[in-house]
Formats: C-alpha cells, structure tokens, sequence
C-alpha cells in the first residue's frame, strides 16, 4: 500500500508540474495572442499606407498623362512655327527678288538718262550749229 500511497503522490507531484507547466504555455500564449494583434494593428496602417501610395500613383500617372499631352501639344505647335518660319524665308527670297529687279531697273533708268542728256546736248549742239 506504501507503494500505491507514493505513486499517488509522484502522481499528484507530475500533475502540479505538469499544471505549472500549462501555466506558463497558457502565458505564453497570451503573449504570442497580445503580439499577433498587434501584427494585425500593423497589418491594417500598412493596409492604409497602401492605399495612400495606389492613390498618389494614381495621381502621378494623371500628372503625367497630363505632361504628355502638353508635350505633343508643344511639338505640334513648334511645327506650325516652323512651317510660318518657312513661309517667311520664303517671303523674303521674293522681297529680295524684287529688291533686285528694283535695282536693276534703276540702273536701266540712271543709264537711260544718261543717253538722254548725252542726246540733249547733241541736240543742242546741233540747233547751235544751224
């Protein structure tokens, strides 16, 4: 009987080790449960963060549809200045055509006049001989 009366208090003594055991597992559980809230508590402000990073990519890819836009705008724009830059150059070849024919026939005028007053003083010489 002595030997049932020890085992059952081996027993008994395995039993309190053991509960003390599952005590401190059931501490640290509640410290593993504590954590994984505050995981979670993480997890949601990254979630948020997130959110605020899609929307201002969603804005920056407006902003740069936007430039796009603006930038083939210019491009076109230079091309029409280029075509008028054109269409000057070539307004001014024809003025200075025209400047040219202006100055030649001024010179056929100043040569002109000089044959008359060469024929003028001719002339009068000749009513001065008669």
């Amino acid at each position: 009987m002595d030997s049932v009366v020890e085992t059952m208090h081996s027993l008994i003594e395995n039993i309190d080790s053991v509960t003390e055991n599952m005590d401190s597992v059931i501490e640290k559980m509640d410290s593993v449960i504590e954590n994984m809230h505050s995981v979670i508590e993480n997890m949601h402000s990254v979630i948020e963060n997130m959110d605020s990073v899609i929307e201002t990519t969603g804005s920056v890819i407006e902003t740069m549809d936007s430039v796009v836009e603006t930038k083939d705008s210019v491009i076109e724009n230079m091309h029409s200045v280029i075509e008028k830059m054109d269409s000057v150059i070539e307004n001014m070849d024809n003025v200075i055509e025209t400047m040219d024919s202006v100055i030649e026939t001024k010179d056929s005028v100043i040569e002109n006049m000089h044959s008359v007053t060469e024929t003028t003083g001719s002339v009068e010489r000749s009513w001065t001989v008669l």
